[in-house]
């Protein structure tokens, strides 16, 4: 897991994502304070054609991009100190909240370790 730096307390930021292959994608956070919560837009060019995702809540999980797995070759993990959602505008700041990019590999781990049908 590689941690996103940089995420800071302004509501409204755009950055890259260095992606584990070598490409990277853009990252947009927007903080709504009348839902109190983080969200995100994300493109990638890694396919074709390429990927975009908008308007989704970040909140804890092992992999946020879950839905996409069979789509990307990555991840995204967001992790608290104790587990509750980041709600705050300084929570990632304060590095209450974190975000780590993960790899195919970490996701195919993350989906036999804790996704595993019974």
């Amino acid at each position: 897991m590689q941690i996103v730096t940089g995420i800071n307390d302004n509501p409204s930021q755009v950055f890259s994502l260095n992606l584990p292959d070598g490409t990277s994608a853009t990252f947009t956070l927007s903080y709504r304070p009348n839902q109190k919560g983080w969200y995100y837009d994300m493109s990638w060019n890694g396919t074709n054609p390429s990927f975009q995702v908008n308007g989704c809540r970040i909140t804890v999980f092992p992999n946020i991009l879950r839905a996409f797995k069979n789509k990307i070759n990555f991840g995204l993990a967001c992790l608290t100190t104790d587990g509750y959602e980041p709600m705050n505008l300084n929570d990632f700041n304060i590095k209450y909240a974190n975000l780590y990019v993960l790899t195919e590999t970490e996701v195919q781990s993350i989906e036999s370790s804790i996704f595993t049908l019974s």
